[in-house]
């Protein structure tokens, strides 16, 4: 055992010094065994770490995050007076939080990545900077090896999916998520005034249709459909095959590939299904279901829906039990359904890198970080605390398994900050009581069914085209959106226009460049 632990603390000293790396850009070599040696090592990297040799915690230090969301109020400070009373026993750190609002991640988070900035960790995910701002050197490149020393038993539970996800380049940037989320589109619909009316259960289009039908002639303070022109009417629930994937990572309007043959991709406006449903909007349109300042309006489907103006609320699988909450909050009489498309079909997982935490470059506790990442993901208490808050204030904890919320006056009482939304982990998230039993079934029959797109884990490289899509993105709002509401004379003479002006825009050209970038990468 001494011997043993010995060289313990020779391969933390020598994985210390690959730390620097972080610093200067070296990046030290993976390395790679079978899955015994790879978990000897990590049960040995575990128990060094317990004995405290994986790094020197003699000094304690604060870690500098920052987060993106909404910043918590009133029991804020007991929270995080609590998980520093965790962090500084277990790992003698404290955390200093950060948040950046909604509407300043997008200016604030870029320019601290650029400047160099000596922060520690910070929020990135694939719709937030990582595959733009990793290649460039914003984030500490994490090694095999320093994975396997400073967060062993998360690195050894996680699906090695994760970590190859995760990847730009071969290289590691950030620790990511293990979540049951997923991307499944649909609406929440007055299942009340559905039944008030004698309109059959939403399975089809043709009973959505009869739904906003029967609204449109009995409830004169309603339109079907109202909110903003940018929320869109989520087609991707709708009218996609199973079998294809959508991603924003190229086009405002989304590109779309089979899941299982990604190097075909295409516009979604060329595939006939989406012209189908948009010579359907047509219909709702010219009929009324659909708001006459749909493409002008600044107010939210949500919200409309909220004030009984509307009788559909645009949603997805993974926030639809939240947006039911606040509904029924006021309108407690209501009773609310979800409906979605996707029958028997596969549905896509969320990707891992959708949300997660990364090391700064140039971090002066770059092992510190990691290891307050292995205590968020190995200790429960902990964990509670960076999601749900403290227990018996924040939230409640039921003999059944499922939490509750406590009565307040305001809702603002026990509202959480979002520094949980990169720290994530199935293994300790909890189902609230007041999760739609609905969405709890769905998201157990959708575990059975679902896979993870092969574009996860591909970096495009566009920049030969920015002119190009500068134009196609225009092209969408200017020319699509119109075509998405059905506010058109003649839907198929239009889609002749759209079409035409894509290819003379150069769509062919991007698409020839993503595909050929996806072939690359997946023969990788």
């Amino acid at each position: 055992m001494k011997a043993k632990k010995i060289m313990s603390v020779l391969l933390a000293a020598c994985l210390t010094l690959g730390l620097g790396a972080c610093g200067s850009g070296t990046a030290g070599e993976n390395t790679a065994g079978t899955v015994s040696e790879q978990s000897a090592q990590a049960e040995e990297a575990a128990e060094s770490q317990a004995q405290g040799t994986a790094a020197d915690i003699s000094e304690e230090v604060t870690l500098r995050i920052y987060a993106v969301g909404n910043s918590g109020d009133i029991h804020q400070d007991e929270i995080y007076q609590r998980i520093n009373e965790i962090t500084k026993e277990k790992i003698n750190a404290v955390i200093e939080v950060t948040m950046l609002s909604w509407g300043d991640y997008v200016t604030k988070l870029p320019a601290i990545l650029a400047s160099g900035e000596d922060y520690d960790l910070t929020y990135t995910s694939s719709w937030c900077y990582y595959k733009t701002e990793g290649p460039k050197g914003a984030f500490c490149e994490l090694t095999e090896d320093m994975l396997k020393t400073y967060m062993p038993k998360t690195y050894a539970e996680y699906p090695q999916e994760a970590w190859e996800e995760a990847k730009l380049d071969g290289k590691i940037y950030m620790i990511p998520c293990v979540g049951n989320e997923f991307e499944s589109h649909g609406y929440i619909i007055r299942g009340d005034l559905r039944k008030k009316y004698g309109v059959n259960e939403i399975k089809t289009l043709d009973d959505l249709e009869a739904y906003f039908a029967a609204i449109k002639e009995n409830e004169p303070g309603m339109t079907p459909i109202k909110g903003t022109a940018n929320e869109g009417l989520n087609t991707a629930a709708v009218v996609f095959p199973a079998d294809y994937v959508l991603t924003y990572a190229i086009t405002t309007d989304g590109l779309v590939t089979p899941y299982d043959s990604p190097a075909e991709l295409n516009d979604r406006a060329y595939m006939e299904e989406v012209q189908d449903f948009y010579r359907r909007t047509k219909g709702w349109y010219d009929n009324g279901y659909i708001a006459n300042d749909i493409l002008s309006s600044k107010t939210t489907s949500e919200d409309y829906f909220k004030a009984g103006q509307s009788g559909l609320l645009f949603t997805n699988i993974n926030n639809a039990s939240d947006k039911r909450k606040a509904i029924l909050q006021d309108n407690p009489d209501w009773e609310l359904e979800y409906v979605d498309f996707e029958g028997d079909s596969m549905v896509e997982k969320t990707a891992y890198i959708s949300n997660g935490m990364a090391v700064g470059r140039n971090s002066k506790n770059p092992e510190r970080a990691l290891m307050f990442m292995e205590l968020c993901y190995q200790d429960e208490e902990l964990y509670d605390l960076i999601n749900y808050g403290l227990e018996g204030v924040t939230y409640i904890q039921n003999e059944d398994g499922t939490i509750g919320t406590p009565e307040v006056n305001n809702m603002q009482e026990i509202q959480m900050d979002n520094l949980g939304m990169g720290i994530r982990n199935i293994k300790f998230a909890k189902v609230r009581e007041d999760e739609w039993d609905v969405i709890v079934a769905k998201k157990k029959e959708y575990e059975t069914k679902c896979y993870t797109s092969p574009l996860n884990g591909i970096t495009f490289n566009m920049d030969e085209v920015n002119a190009e899509l500068a134009a196609i993105n225009n092209i969408f709002i200017q020319y699509e959106r119109p075509l998405m509401w059905g506010i058109v004379d003649d839907t198929d003479a239009k889609l002749e226009e759209l079409m035409k002006m894509y290819d003379d825009a150069g769509m062919q050209k991007v698409l020839e460049l993503a595909n050929k970038q996806i072939a690359e990468q997946i023969g990788k």
